[in-house]
């Protein structure tokens, strides 16, 4: 079972794949970069009967900082 996933944000995305058959769960984790895709392959023993993008709903989207949300850290000494 092959596939590919296409992040259409302007942020990395991280979330787990998962492959579900009647006798075994296969998962990995795809990090894809904002406009880009990533492909996920999974060699299973038996009939897949499902496959799911962020089964546990725990995607982790990193997006660029607007100009105005950037703060400056200044230590005085």
């Amino acid at each position: 079972m092959a596939g590919t996933v296409s992040n259409k944000g302007s942020g990395e995305a991280s979330f787990p794949v998962e492959l579900r058959t009647e006798t075994e769960r296969l998962s990995t984790r795809l990090l894809v970069d904002g406009g880009g895709r990533a492909s996920f392959r999974f060699e299973a023993r038996s009939y897949p009967s499902g496959v799911l993008v962020d089964p546990g709903f725990g995607c982790f989207r990193f997006r660029q900082p607007l100009a105005d949300e950037v703060v400056m850290n200044r230590s005085s000494s």
